[in-house]
Parts: C-alpha cells; sequence; structure tokens
C-alpha cells in the first residue's frame, strides 16, 4: 500500500514500540539498500532502541564513506527479534542466507519500491510509483515530523542519487528532486554522495578497457553489450565493485536502447546487470532469469558459462526489441 498518514503513523507506532530489530535488505546490497538500512537504524538509536543491520554480503567498498557503513554485518548471534524490518525488496529468495532469520522474528514489515515478485510479511508498504525504498522513507518521516539528523539526511539521500542514476533515469521527477533538496537541507551531502559514487577505483582501469575492447554492438545498433571473465578479475586482483559503472557507460553510447555487461564473478556463476533508455524494461527480461530490479535499470545471476548464457540473454532482449517496434 502507498503510504499515506495512516500507513506512516502506523510505521512509526510499530517501530516506536518494538524491543529489538532485525534490519535487512537484499544481497548485493545498493545504495537504496544500505542507504534506507542505515537511516532507519540511526532513527532507532535515537529513540533507544536496539537493532542491528544483517546483509548476506557486504555491499561494495564504493559505498563506505558512508557514516554508518559500519553497522552492517553478514551474521548474527541474536535468538530472536520481536520486530524485523525487509527493506528495498521484491522477492525473499533475494535476502540469501538472511532469510533464515526471519523465522526469528515475530512481526515482518516491509518498505519497497517495486513491484512485488511475492507476497510476505505482516505489514507492507510498498509504493512502486517512488524512486527508491530511501524516498518512501523519506515521505514518512516528513509526514510523522520525525527530526532527521545530518545522518539519517545522507543515508537516505544516496539512496534517490543512487536509483535514478544520479538524477538522470526515469525516476527523477520534480518530487523526487524536491525530497532529495529536503534532505539537503537536513545535512544531506549532495557532493560528496556523487563524487564518491561515480569514483572509479585505479583499480578498476584495466576492467574498463577490457571491456571496451570487447564490447559488441547489434540488433541495429540497439543492443550494446560486453562481458568480463573470471581470468581477468583473477590476474588483476580485482573484484565486481571495480567494474561498477561500466554498463552505464555502454549505455551512453549514441543509438543504444538497452545495454548489457556480463561478469563471471565466480567460475560458473554470472552476474548481468542491465540499463535500459526511457519507454523501455529492462527488469522483464532480468525476471525471465530469476533476477529483478527496475524497469531501467536490472540485475540477475546465471549458474553456467560466458558463451551459453551471453546469446541466451542477448536472444530474449532481442525480443523485447520486436515487441516494441
Amino acid at each position: 500500500m502507498i503510504p499515506d498518514k495512516n500507513i506512516s503513523k502506523k510505521f512509526l507506532y510499530i517501530l516506536n514500540n518494538a524491543k529489538n530489530v532485525l534490519i535487512t535488505s537484499h544481497l548485493n546490497p545498493d545504495g537504496d539498500a544500505i542507504g534506507s538500512c542505515i537511516a532507519l537504524s540511526y532513527y532507532l538509536d535515537g529513540i533507544g532502541i536496539k537493532n542491528e543491520i544483517v546483509l548476506n554480503n557486504l555491499p561494495s567498498d564504493s559505498l563506505s564513506f558512508l557514516n554508518g557503513f559500519d553497522k552492517i554485518k553478514t551474521d548474527t548471534d541474536t535468538k530472536s527479534f520481536d520486530l524485523c524490518v525487509v527493506m528495498d525488496l521484491s522477492n525473499r529468495a533475494r535476502l540469501g542466507k538472511v532469510s533464515n532469520y526471519l523465522d526469528r522474528c515475530e512481526y515482518i514489515l516491509l518498505v519497497d519500491h517495486h513491484v512485488p515478485d511475492e507476497v510476505f510479511g505482516d505489514f507492507r508498504i510498498i509504493d512502486s510509483s517512488a524512486p527508491a525504498t530511501t524516498y518512501v522513507l523519506t515521505r514518512m518521516f516528513q509526514m510523522e515530523r520525525v527530526s532527521i539528523t545530518p545522518q539519517i539526511a545522507n543515508a537516505l539521500l544516496i539512496g534517490i542519487v543512487t536509483d535514478t542514476s544520479h538524477f538522470r533515469n526515469q525516476n527523477t521527477s520534480a518530487a523526487s528532486l524536491a525530497v532529495a533538496a529536503y534532505l539537503m537541507e537536513q545535512g544531506g551531502d549532495l557532493l560528496e554522495i556523487t563524487t564518491k559514487t561515480l569514483e572509479r577505483p585505479k583499480e578498476g582501469i584495466t576492467l574498463v578497457t577490457y571491456a571496451y575492447n570487447n564490447l559488441k554492438i547489434c540488433s541495429h545498433g540497439k543492443v550494446c553489450w560486453t562481458s568480463l571473465p573470471f581470468s581477468i578479475f583473477e590476474s588483476t586482483g580485482t573484484d565486481e565493485s571495480h567494474s561498477e559503472g561500466i554498463v552505464n557507460d555502454l549505455l551512453n553510447i549514441s543509438g543504444v536502447e538497452y545495454a548489457v555487461i556480463f561478469k563471471e564473478t565466480n567460475p560458473g556463476f554470472i552476474r548481468v546487470s542491465f540499463r535500459c533508455v526511457p519507454g523501455k524494461d529492462v527488469a522483464k527480461v532480468a525476471n525471465i532469469f530469476g533476477g529483478g530490479g527496475h524497469v531501467a535499470a536490472a540485475g540477475c545471476t546465471i549458474e553456467g558459462n560466458l558463451d551459453d548464457v551471453m546469446p541466451k540473454v542477448i536472444n530474449e532482449l532481442d525480443k523485447c526489441l520486436e515487441s516494441t517496434v
């Protein structure tokens, strides 16, 4: 349900009456996932409620500048929680190993902005028109006149910035810009967030070079894709975090409507990241392969080798092109 004054009031009531809260989000967490988790954790700290952020895996080091990053862990010894708040998640399976911890929780609250693949939880707050989960959280805090500290503001702002691709994709609206401006007024540092999240580590230049040298353009110039085999990660001592931003660069090529990068992060497992221009939809392609995401940005993980996986995915993108002609 889309949050209104009644929903935001119930949301705060549930939080304020909890004693021990588990906060979590999807595996391979992005800026929106960790921003919403950290913002909520700081809010609970401020009202004296014990809480833990537990994720399947740690986020990319590129997000480590954010205050509260050190709150995130990948395991817990706590035997029970009276409340679990799940952020930015459309499918329970995307919690990874943290899904098992939900059995320790008496009540599950979900806050998200995706169209859900699966209905779970005791109370769900979902606004699929929102640009980010941190946007949904901010609006509820505003409706309930919650005092937002600079730490909370920064965590909320990073979700909006990253999920709108730095205010460049179709999720960008007058409303999202207004909320971002409000968070800046509360102490959110847009300059730091933009600078840090667009930085490319020195170690990643080799990956960028390899990706550009091996990119392919097909489907009459509308699909651009490239790949990074496990061997290049292994030989350069890099990991997936060093390849961030490459798929966005591919979409900037004139005439390209769909951009894809295939990353063999471990032998036999291919991480696929999709981007598309406004009016197209990559989420439905990611869903075919068990992934998910947004209309303009999505991803999935496919078991297999690059030579088998790549043509299957490109074939599905070709079908999308045919259906939208």
